[in-house]
């Protein structure tokens, strides 16, 4: 261009053009995309039977509320496809959790029929405590229908649940009175009785809820301490909402029962006796049949003692 600085003129007025015409395009581009990438996003947020959705949040502005948003429920739709089906994440008679579910090895899927297949036919107070905690943010009245509340259970599913576990935790109450209301790491459908004692399968008729081989004449503090937590919670919910109707009303008062009951048999179960400062992890029972109010009924495991060191684990 140094001999000629018309044409270098002419060449650099080209390349300013091409540059313009180029930014022009990118800005004209990008926006399009992002909106395409948006209306994605949104139109995967109202498909609820879709669960592969990780690729869209790939880079994306994790400052923006929508896209928190979005992700959320996204992530609640897909895990709703577990904890909230019956036979799956719970019995469908009893309204007890299972502790978990087999998976078919090669496809990841539900590995459906009887055992070994199908739930795992036992749980623990543990994870009662996780679901009646979602079972009292779907009734808690501010949250029905809206935010994320309604993405976990409708209110109607939920009381159905609540309905049927106090139900199963009265009975097996009745039946064995020594867990003081407290649970044992227990058969979700019940118990087969016999030589061969073990839990239902949900093939087998159901029955009334009774501790796994491995916690027969136990019961765990930790687990309960959750527990007690979550019976809490949902007594609460429900006593807010209880002029609303008699089912509100009688629910409030059978988990509210549940509550006190734990109140007064926690000391007597779980306190190592005077003098110790100690709480049980697990507490032994001498006998299931006899109520929970006699202290010396109940003992530290003697081969394995341990003891809860952490308030907020019992």
């Amino acid at each position: 261009c140094t001999t000629d600085s018309r044409r270098c003129d002419s060449v650099r007025d080209s390349e300013k053009m091409t540059a313009s015409a180029l930014m022009k395009i990118i800005f004209l581009v990008i926006p399009l995309y992002m909106a395409d990438k948006t209306n994605k996003l949104y139109h995967m947020y109202e498909d609820a039977s879709c669960c592969r959705f990780s690729e869209l949040f790939h880079r994306a502005d994790w400052e923006d509320h929508k896209t928190r948003k979005l992700f959320i429920s996204r992530v609640l739709g897909a895990e709703r496809r577990f904890f909230a089906e019956a036979g799956v994440a719970f019995d469908p008679d009893t309204g007890m959790t299972y502790d978990g579910h087999a998976l078919d090895e090669s496809t990841g899927e539900l590995k459906r029929g009887p055992p070994p297949a199908g739930p795992f036919g036992f749980s623990a107070a543990s994870k009662e405590a996780l679901h009646v905690s979602l079972l009292a943010l779907a009734v808690e009245k501010e949250q029905v229908g809206e935010g994320t509340a309604k993405l976990i259970y409708s209110e109607d599913e939920a009381l159905q649940l609540l309905e049927k576990k106090v139900s199963s935790m009265e009975a097996m109450d009745a039946a064995e009175p020594g867990f003081g209301g407290f649970l044992p790491w227990f058969c979700s459908r019940g118990v087969k009785q016999g030589p061969d004692r073990r839990c239902l399968t949900p093939q087998e008729e159901a029955s009334t809820l009774g501790a796994t081989n491995d916690f027969v004449g136990k019961v765990p503090g930790l687990d309960n301490g959750q527990l007690a937590w979550a019976t809490y919670a949902v007594s609460k919910v429900l006593r807010s909402r209880a002029q609303e109707g008699p089912r509100y009303a009688s629910l409030a008062t059978r988990w509210e029962q549940r509550l006190q009951r734990m109140r007064t048999t926690a000391v007597p179960i779980f306190y190592a006796g005077r003098g110790t400062g100690a709480l049980r992890a697990v507490a032994r029972i001498r006998n299931t049949t006899q109520d929970a109010l006699n202290a010396s009924d109940y003992e530290t495991v003697p081969l394995h003692p341990s003891y809860l060191d952490d308030a907020y684990e019992g």
